[in-house]
Formats: C-alpha cells, sequence, structure tokens
C-alpha cells in the first residue's frame, strides 16, 4: 500500500519550493532595510549586507556577494568571481554610484 504523501501532486511541491524561495527572499529584503534603519556607519552597513545576500540564493553554500561603493569593496568570505554572474547598479540619494555582484 502507498503512503498518503506518494500522490501528492508534483506541481504541489513545484509551488512549495518556489513559496520557500520567496520566503528567503523576503526575508533578505527585511533584515536589509533593519540594517539600513539602524543608521550604522556605512561600510559596516555594507558588509552586513553583503554577507546576507547569499542566503537569498537557491544555492546559498555555492553564492558569492560583493559591493563596491566609492572606493571599498565589501566581499563575503572567501570571495570567488566566476562566470555566473549577476549585477546591479545603486545610486544614493547623496548621488554616488555602487554596484551589487552576485556570483
Amino acid at each position: 500500500m502507498m503512503d498518503n504523501k506518494d500522490h501528492i501532486n508534483p506541481e504541489y511541491h513545484r509551488l512549495l519550493h518556489e513559496q520557500q524561495e520567496r520566503l528567503k527572499e523576503l526575508a533578505c529584503i527585511n533584515q536589509t532595510t533593519y540594517i539600513l534603519k539602524e543608521g550604522k556607519p556605512i561600510e559596516e552597513t555594507l558588509q552586513q549586507i553583503t554577507l546576507l545576500l547569499p542566503a537569498a540564493w537557491q544555492y546559498p553554500e555555492f553564492t558569492n556577494a560583493r559591493i563596491k561603493y566609492l572606493d571599498k569593496i565589501f566581499e563575503t568570505p572567501e570571495f570567488q568571481e566566476t562566470t555566473w554572474k549577476m549585477m546591479q547598479e545603486f545610486n544614493t540619494i547623496d548621488d554616488e554610484n555602487g554596484t551589487i555582484e552576485i556570483f
């Protein structure tokens, strides 16, 4: 006799997985917002954000993050560039530029 969970629709598993991924993304957004509201020095703020970014990706154990702002670079421990990269430029309210990179 088959267990009830053997009959669960594969679509259900896919939707559950997608929901878990969205929850990780929302947690990252909420944590980033909290860090920004703390009003700490920019260097500390950007390093904290850099460290939490990988957790929002599907495979955090293989994800590296780097934020470049002004002449400073903030990276996850043991940072490595790879051929797979996502990058987003940003501008601050002071009209300064930076980039967020995920590898």
